[in-house]
């Protein structure tokens, strides 16, 4: 868009190609615009110009010749795997690079953005830990009388300790379940229909070849893994009423 901008040109205008061709022959030709693109990445839209493979090689005078070809993966996990077995298949003449190798400033990006994104991470769980331990806390608390008169009329310490420790657990699993349940609907609507980043920070994004939207995910694991997380905290965080079931004493605790 940005270069048919610069030369003043619409759809079904002509363009005269100057250049060089294969081992150094003369390229020239008349083309007609059948298309503008937007790539969302200014440099490209200022620099970039496509046509055909065929209708290029023509050009060029280079029939059946190729300069680069890309290959996308349905996995990135295969990358490296990849790289090695066309490296070995293609051998020395040929030069195999990954998109990291290609793109070292793109993968700087990537590696900045995911450290970012655990950091994040561990703010969020620790202010998710701080409202946890308040619930216990408070919970505990309230209980204390209850907790002293079963303690009074016989109860184990340790059969009491295994009641609050179920009672935990319980309550854990029942809150991640609901909490993905009720999250998914929310990441099928944003999944579908992306929230879309406007002014400098739209820019700035664009400026580093990324759309500047942020799509949500469906990917399973995702809410897996975090409700392992959170129920792994709550875990954590059920140590305190245990230790102080430990050392409560049923006279005390009965006061009121």
């Amino acid at each position: 868009i940005d270069l048919a901008d610069y030369l003043d040109a619409q759809v079904g205008d002509t363009l005269v190609y100057l250049g060089s061709g294969y081992q150094g022959a003369t390229a020239a030709g008349l083309f007609v615009i059948s298309g503008l693109l937007d790539f969302h990445i200014p440099e490209l839209n200022r620099s970039s110009c496509y046509m055909g493979l065929a209708t290029l090689q023509d050009l060029i005078d280079a029939p059946g010749l190729i300069t680069a070809l890309v290959i996308s993966l349905e996995k990135p996990s295969d990358l490296e795997e990849t790289n090695t077995e066309l490296k070995n298949l293609m051998g020395a003449d040929y030069e195999v690079m990954t998109w990291e190798e290609l793109a070292p400033d793109v993968k700087q990006l990537v590696v900045t953005s995911g450290s970012k994104g655990y950091i994040m991470n561990f703010i969020l769980y620790l202010i998710i830990s701080f409202v946890m331990f308040g619930t216990v806390l408070m919970a505990t608390q309230e209980r204390k009388f209850e907790l002293g008169v079963l303690l009074a009329i016989g109860m184990k310490r340790s059969k009491s300790m295994l009641l609050v420790l179920n009672e935990n657990i319980f309550i854990s699993i029942i809150g991640v379940i609901v909490g993905v349940v009720a999250a998914g609907p929310i990441a099928f609507y944003f999944n579908r229909n992306p929230i879309v980043l406007t002014g400098d920070g739209a820019e700035a994004m664009a400026e580093m070849g990324i759309d500047p939207v942020i799509p949500f995910s469906l990917d399973p694991s995702i809410a897996l893994n975090h409700g392992l997380i959170v129920l792994t905290i709550s875990m954590i965080l059920v140590l305190y009423p245990i230790l102080i079931l430990r050392k409560l004493k049923p006279v005390e605790a009965m006061k009121i």
